[in-house]
């Protein structure tokens, strides 16, 4: 099956649970966050898409860089099941700084962030996490390109 080599392709330790996540992930989350990317886009819209992939610390790290765990961190709530941003001070400040100049200027910066352009053309995706936030181009394109002509 054509999904399933293009999934276990980038994950070559995941198990059948985890190649079911990933595409049950991309169906729910993923991939409809870009087609309004690409819409607005197309509209003449500076448009940011960024990935949250600091792992949850809820349940003993087995959900990962699950969906809505960035949201202690944009508040800076400090008891926050999924994020805990006071274990990762500088992530929370990180993106709490990014929001607000969005909010602010329309176009998400920080002291501690690298450039963020805007999604089209180059499909640029900010990943957030406690370490080194990083701009991808087309990150998960493999995945991606599966599900176009699926909309």
């Amino acid at each position: 099956m054509v999904a399933r080599a293009v999934y276990a392709g980038t994950r070559p330790r995941a198990g059948a649970a985890d190649l079911f996540s990933a595409v049950m992930s991309d169906h729910g989350y993923r991939l409809p966050a870009l087609r309004v990317a690409e819409a607005r886009a197309a509209q003449g819209a500076d448009t940011y898409v960024y990935e949250f992939t600091q792992p949850s610390p809820a349940l003993d790290g087995a959900l990962g860089a699950c969906h809505m765990a960035e949201i202690g961190a944009v508040f800076g709530n400090p008891h926050d099941p999924l994020t805990d941003p006071s274990a990762h001070p500088r992530l929370s400040e990180r993106v709490r700084g990014a929001w607000i100049s969005f909010a602010r200027h329309g176009r998400p910066a920080g002291d501690h962030l690298p450039p963020w352009p805007a999604y089209l053309p180059g499909r640029s995706v900010m990943f957030l996490d406690a370490t080194a936030p990083a701009v991808h181009q087309d990150p998960a394109r493999s995945e991606r390109l599966l599900w176009d002509g699926l909309r």
